[in-house]
C-alpha cells in the first residue's frame, strides 16, 4: 500500500500538479485506525479525536462520519468542529487553562461536554452558568469523563524514497 502511495505522490509532483510541501492522507489506514480503536474499546469508553492534531475539514469530517467524537481545547477548534458537521453534543471541551470567556462560548454553542479538573476552581459566573445547564438541560455532566484520546495515526507519505 505504502509503495503505491509513493508511486503516486512521485507521479504528482514530477508533473508539477502540486506545489509542495504538500500533505497525502491514507484514508484506508485512517479507516482501519478507526475500527481497530473501535472494536477494542467498544462499551468501555466514548471515542475523541484530538483536533489539535490535524484540524483538516476533510479528515474531520471522516472522522466525524465513522462516529468519533472531538476532543477539542479552544474556540477556534470548536467552531472548526462545527463546520466540519460535528454536533455540539459530540465534542468534548478539555482545556486546563481555558479562560472563563471560552467556556461561555463553549456553552452558547451547545457544548454539553467538559473536562474539568476541579469544579471549585471554576468562577463563579461559569460555575453558576454550568450549575444551571445541568438543572434544567438535563444533560449528564461529568467531572471524570471516561474517555480515550485518540492521535488517530494518519499516515503522512513522505516524497522521499527508499
Amino acid at each position: 500500500m505504502q509503495e503505491r502511495a509513493l508511486e503516486i505522490l512521485r507521479a504528482v509532483v514530477e508533473k508539477k500538479v502540486i506545489e509542495t510541501p504538500c500533505y497525502v492522507y491514507d484514508y484506508g489506514r485512517l479507516l482501519s485506525n478507526i475500527r481497530v480503536l473501535k472494536r477494542h474499546f467498544h462499551g468501555m469508553a466514548k471515542l475523541y479525536f484530538a483536533v489539535k492534531a490535524n484540524t483538516n475539514l476533510s479528515l474531520l469530517r471522516i472522522i466525524k462520519q465513522q462516529g468519533v467524537g472531538a476532543e477539542v481545547v479552544s474556540p477556534g477548534e470548536i467552531f472548526i468542529c462545527l463546520r466540519a458537521g460535528f454536533k455540539a453534543e459530540e465534542i468534548l471541551y478539555n482545556n486546563v487553562a481555558r479562560k472563563a470567556e471560552e467556556i461561555l462560548y463553549a456553552l452558547d454553542s451547545g457544548v454539553i461536554f467538559f473536562g474539568f479538573e476541579s469544579i471549585f476552581n471554576l468562577k463563579r459566573e461559569v460555575a453558576r452558568r454550568i450549575r444551571e445547564f445541568v438543572r434544567e438541560g438535563g444533560f449528564l455532566f461529568s467531572m471524570c469523563l471516561q474517555v480515550i484520546y485518540i492521535h488517530l495515526i494518519i499516515v503522512a507519505v513522505s516524497a522521499r524514497t527508499k
